[in-house]
């Protein structure tokens, strides 16, 4: 939010260092499509004056995109230099006007000072924004650490639990057919012992033995 303040005021102070320059330069040099002729030397001065006066404001400005853009100390070492060249260019003229130019280049000065001034708070600014970026990579780092650690503690935990399952099952299975092994055995003897209990009878029946005495045995 504070940046943003900051994006207006020192847009809105360039906006009207443009717009003084380009009546100075306008008033003094005239446009293309309609110059001013000076015979005088001090007014052709001005008018050469001016003309390099709203020259280094738009470079002032030019800097300063480029390093909104970059953001790099090359590129704010340009502008640095850029503010100093743009002070040069207005105090050249400091005390040559008169009336309303006078005025003019006057309240230039004073919007150029303050673009200068909001724009010099620019690196502080760009500076934070680096550190949040810095510490908002290390939180997501961080977090990312965290997830890949909890990941692998649910992959090992998953392991485990396979194993354990494995085992579970193998004893519920040789349980079970050890169970299914007894209930046979207990079948086969019931079915098998009346069977050989009458088979005893009948052979004895076969050779003339008491079948209740064999019954009995």
């Amino acid at each position: 939010m504070q940046q943003d303040n900051n994006a207006r005021q020192w847009l809105q102070a360039g906006a009207e260092a443009d717009r003084l320059a380009g009546e100075l330069e306008s008033d003094l040099a005239g446009t293309p499509d309609a110059p001013v002729m000076h015979f005088d030397a001090q007014q052709a001065g001005l008018a050469l004056a001016a003309i390099e006066l709203a020259k280094q404001n738009r470079q002032l400005r030019f800097a300063v995109s480029i390093y909104r853009g970059s953001e790099t100390d090359e590129a704010l070492q340009a502008m640095t230099r850029q503010f100093e060249a743009s002070r040069e260019a207005y105090r050249l003229l400091e005390g040559k006007f008169v009336g309303e130019q006078a005025e003019k280049h006057r309240q230039f000065q004073t919007q150029v000072e303050e673009y200068i001034g909001l724009i010099a708070k620019m690196p502080a600014l760009v500076e934070q924004e680096r550190q949040a970026r810095r510490d908002m990579d290390a939180s997501f780092q961080r977090a990312y650490a965290s997830v890949g650690q909890i990941v692998e503690g649910q992959i090992a935990k998953s392991k485990a639990d396979a194993v354990a399952s494995d085992i579970l099952m193998f004893s519920v299975t040789a349980l079970a057919l050890m169970l299914a092994g007894l209930i046979s055995w207990l079948i086969v003897r019931q079915i098998t012992r009346p069977l050989k209990n009458a088979l005893s009878i009948a052979e004895a029946i076969g050779a003339g033995a008491d079948p209740d005495r064999q019954a009995d045995r």
